[in-house]
């Protein structure tokens, strides 16, 4: 996801740069641009961080690459990955005083990216949100600002609860047709003209992650870290689990493949 979003900032005219723990070689559209460290950034400069889980940020705010330890460092951090909203409390509450904090997490997978359509969903200072607006308008179409720091992230998971709901019935329900001597494809078609439709099944082709099996560190995987983290939230609400929640992580981790279309 981060690489079309820095292709998209830079392209409208952005001095924008990227850091990943894989060697420059592997981003050959944007490797002239692909910083060797985090050492180095400036008070000036805004620090936008898309990676998997929680602890690659702490690794970047705290730990291995530490920039927030640093002498001089970034005022504004913008967080766009999806972690549990009790996390983000946590790394607000963690870093120093003058940074200004904004969760941001998106939706739309990497085809989004690459198309610039994704969809922000915005917790901050609106301030904040105002400052940032011309790089939520270079790397997609709608930006939701939903109050306090943490709404974002509150949003994000309850969306991709939905999402992958979604992303098992449409993957069963295919399995399912196979099995019953249907073709997928017409199943698919009238899916995608009926109440069924959704996200997943009218972007199947579009999806590059949408013919995966599951795998832990696959875009199934993260859907699955994903679904956890709102169950992290979730729980709290209720003197019993949500067992439907806690079921789609089992499912995801069996989720049949594909059949072919």
């Amino acid at each position: 996801m981060g690489l079309p979003m820095a292709v998209a900032l830079h392209s409208v005219g952005f001095d924008c740069y990227g850091f990943d723990v894989r060697p420059s070689a592997e981003f050959p559209t944007f490797a002239d641009r692909m910083l060797p460290s985090l050492n180095g950034l400036l008070a000036e400069d805004t620090l936008w961080v898309v990676v998997r889980d929680q602890y690659q940020i702490d690794d970047i705010c705290f730990g291995e690459f530490a920039v927030f330890k640093q002498p001089d460092y970034p005022k504004l951090l913008v967080v766009s990955s999806t972690v549990s909203p009790k996390y983000i409390a946590k790394l607000k509450q963690s870093l120093p005083e003058d940074v200004t904090f904004v969760d941001a997490p998106m939706s739309g997978a990497p085809v989004a990216a690459i198309e610039k359509t994704l969809t922000f969903m915005i917790g901050c200072d609106e301030s904040a949100v105002n400052q940032l607006m011309p790089a939520f308008n270079a790397m997609g179409t709608t930006t939701h600002y939903l109050g306090k720091t943490g709404q974002g992230m509150f949003a994000k998971v309850l969306n991709n609860y939905v999402a992958a709901c979604n992303v098992i019935s449409v993957r069963k329900s295919l399995a399912h047709a196979k099995e019953l001597g249907m073709p997928p494809q017409k199943l698919l078609d009238v899916i995608n003209s009926s109440s069924g439709g959704n996200w997943f099944s009218s972007k199947l082709d579009a999806i590059d992650w949408s013919h995966e099996d599951y795998q832990p560190d696959n875009t199934f995987g993260i859907l699955e870290k994903d679904v956890t983290a709102a169950l992290d939230v979730i729980d709290e609400l209720y003197s019993d689990k949500d067992n439907f929640g806690h079921e789609m992580v089992s499912t995801l981790r069996q989720i049949p493949s594909l059949p072919d279309l």
